[in-house]
């Protein structure tokens, strides 16, 4: 049988420790997003249902992110389209109903490109 007292503070099972109370004290930002990180993966592990884990997520994420609405997509190999799968605006989901190619809009630029884009003010960009 294995020694696993030499595993000494790693977490058994593959769960993550919660955020250190001394870290939100030192760096009180990151801690804040280590810390809704740490809640989402709990939460990624515990609902099977998609629509009220990204329901959830969205929920997590307007903690720290102020968006105006969330958006999950994901990749048809198939159709060769990004295809909208959850939508949520003001805590409310929507139909998510939208398909596009990459490299069209910014949503598709930031796919096509694997890179996240930061846009001060979507209005002003062309794409």
């Amino acid at each position: 049988m294995e020694d696993l007292s030499k595993l000494g503070g790693f977490a058994l099972l593959g769960d993550a420790d919660p955020v250190p109370q001394s870290l939100l004290v030192s760096y009180p930002e990151q801690a804040k997003t280590l810390k809704l990180l740490y809640e989402v993966s709990r939460e990624l592990t515990s609902i099977l249902d998609r629509e009220e884990l990204l329901r959830r997520v969205a929920e997590s994420v307007k903690k720290i992110v102020n968006y105006d609405v969330f958006s999950v997509m994901l990749w048809n190999e198939q159709a060769q389209l990004l295809e909208s799968v959850f939508a949520m605006r003001c805590n409310d989901s929507i139909a998510a109903r939208l398909c596009l190619p990459l490299h069209h809009g910014l949503t598709g630029t930031a796919a096509g490109e694997r890179r996240i884009l930061r846009i001060n003010d979507v209005t002003e960009d062309p794409r």
